[in-house]
Parts: structure tokens; sequence; C-alpha cells
């Protein structure tokens, strides 16, 4: 976090709690990549250092998506603690990551900015109440979806990929016994044809 952010921090905040929030996608991300996990439980160090004396982890939605619309109980909690003005600041390792769904990240960027609720990632502190803060979490809100709606295009596009890769070399192989099969058969005809001609020139020849 850039240290400059610092007078961001207002005692206001202090005041309330510090919420640092912990997710990873689905179970197989939380059992392979335990170091993410390990990480985003780090940020609550860093509140400690910027002021925040007991800062609470949230870890409810380790191994739930934030797209769509799964139920995330750690998600909804920090929503309502925010709108009973109980939290100063939200941790986290990418503020765009904190949803994947633009309504729900829109929503709680416009809660956070109404109660007066800071944002910070490892980057930087973000005051959503500022409209150059806003605008930033704003894009970076986008551009995750967007990753997220590619990726899934991929996945979808890839299965017909690949029974395509598969139905290629079957067709390749039939056209390919086809066209053995005609020159055989021309080979057949033209030789066929030879042989004939050479039975019939001695009885001609003969005749004379």
């Amino acid at each position: 976090m850039n240290p400059g952010d610092q007078h961001r921090i207002a005692k206001r905040h202090l005041e309330r709690n510090a919420v640092v929030y912990v997710r990873q996608s689905d179970p197989r991300q939380v059992r392979e990549n335990a170091e993410s996990t390990l990480l985003q439980r780090g940020l609550r160090e860093k509140a400690v250092e910027m002021g925040w004396s007991m800062p609470k982890l949230v870890e409810d939605d380790l191994g739930i998506t934030a797209s769509g619309f799964a139920d995330r109980p750690g998600f909804q909690w920090m929503l309502t603690q925010v709108t009973l003005r109980k939290v100063g600041i939200i941790f986290c390792m990418d503020a765009s990551r904190l949803s994947r769904n633009s309504s729900d990240w829109a929503h709680l960027f416009e809660l956070c900015g109404y109660f007066d609720t800071l944002v910070a990632d490892v980057q930087q502190v973000y005051d959503v109440s500022v409209p150059n803060d806003r605008l930033v979490l704003q894009i970076k809100g986008t551009v995750a979806e967007l990753e997220l709606s590619s990726l899934r295009t991929r996945l979808r596009h890839r299965p017909e990929v690949s029974s395509r890769s598969c139905c290629h070399p079957a067709m390749s192989t039939t056209s390919t016994t086809r066209s053995s099969s005609t020159q055989t058969s021309a080979c057949s005809r033209r030789s066929t044809r030879c042989l004939s001609g050479s039975n019939t020139r001695p009885a001609s020849v003969s005749s004379r």
C-alpha cells in the first residue's frame, strides 16, 4: 500500500472496525493455493500497522465464487456492518475481486461511499466518496468482470474445438481412403485395357 494514503484515514475510521475480507473462488483453490489465503490473512498485520488494534477476519466465503448469484454469507454480513456504520475500512488483496459481479461491487462501493467506509487493497487506500477513487474502483471492477466473461467464453468453446480436432483426422482418413480407392480402380482399368490389347495383337498377326 502507498504510505501517502495514510492521510485518508481519519479518527472516525479508526474508531470503527477494520474488516479483512478473505476469499477463494472454489474449494479446489482453497486446497491447492493455500499461499493466497495466507497472504490475504496477512493483511490483518497491515491493518494493525495502520492503526486498528483488532481487525476482524471474514473467511466465511472461502471456496465460494464471487460471480453470479451465489450466496456469500461473509459478503452479506460485511454489507450489513457497513450500513450500521460499524466498519471504518475493508481490506482485501484486490478491490476488484471483492465481487466478480458488477451489481454486487457497485452496491458495495455505493454503500461505502455513503456510510464513509474506506476500501484498501495491496496497492492503495480508496475513499469511495472521492470521485477519482470511485472511478478507479469502477474501472477495476469492470475489467475484472470482462476478464471473467472472456474466460467463460473460452471454456465454453473449448469442447467444440476439441470435437472438431477429433473429427478432422477421421475426415482426412476417409478422404485419403476414397482417393486411394479411386486411384486403385483407375490403375486396374488401365491394366485391364493393356492386357486386352496384348491378347488381341497376336491373333491379328497370325491371321495374316
